[in-house]
């Protein structure tokens, strides 16, 4: 219970997501050899969605960010900040702030994806703050999970099929949980992410 409760801290009070609870699929185990370290991108085909203050944080460093995407560039993918981001913003009681939007999805991708697989937020993140998670939006960092009606829990359709990354197995012997601890611990060294949320990790 303890560790449940300090998960569900975390991801309030340092991802600013409202997880007051911990779902089924989140606890079962499913993953066998799966590593974070062997990820291929498969996951940021679709882009994300973030908070108005996760947007925020990243266009104040729209100059690294905008230099690590330029450092293994895409086709088709724009250079402008504003291209970045979804126009509008909408209400998503999931993220403590209330409203969220989404990064554009260019050439199949979410626009910060590099050529070379890289996330282009998490690069200028380390250059600028040196940790990762800094500007990286939330829902970056959790994947394989995901906060849905207030319940942090496996995404639907998180899966790669890739049992080295993130795919399950019949025979597993970890949680998806499990695989979130290292992630976990990095958390709680992060310098000053961008909350927009009504409380803060204590």
């Amino acid at each position: 219970m303890r560790g449940t409760t300090r998960i569900l801290d975390i991801v309030r009070g340092v991802l600013a997501l409202d997880a007051r609870s911990i779902g089924a699929r989140a606890r079962r185990r499913v993953m066998g050899r799966a590593s974070l370290s062997r990820c291929d991108a498969t996951c940021c085909k679709g882009g994300v969605a973030l908070s108005v203050a996760e947007r925020d944080a990243i266009l104040r460093q729209r100059g690294a960010v905008a230099e690590a995407m330029e450092a293994s560039p895409r086709p088709g993918v724009p250079r402008r900040a504003g291209e970045w981001f979804s126009r509008r913003t909408r209400r998503d009681p999931d993220f403590l702030e209330g409203r969220s939007l989404d990064t554009r999805v260019v050439e199949g991708a979410c626009v910060f994806l590099r050529a070379d697989g890289l996330c282009a937020v998490h690069v200028a993140s380390e250059n600028v703050t040196k940790h990762p998670y800094a500007l990286k939006p939330a829902y970056c960092i959790l994947f394989r999970l995901c906060v849905e009606k207030g319940k942090l829990d496996v995404c639907r359709g998180s899966y790669t099929r890739k049992p080295d990354c993130c795919s399950p197995v019949r025979s597993g012997t970890r949680t998806p949980l499990a695989l979130f601890a290292p992630v976990e611990a990095r958390l709680m060294s992060t310098p000053a992410r961008p909350q927009g949320a009504r409380e803060r990790f204590r």
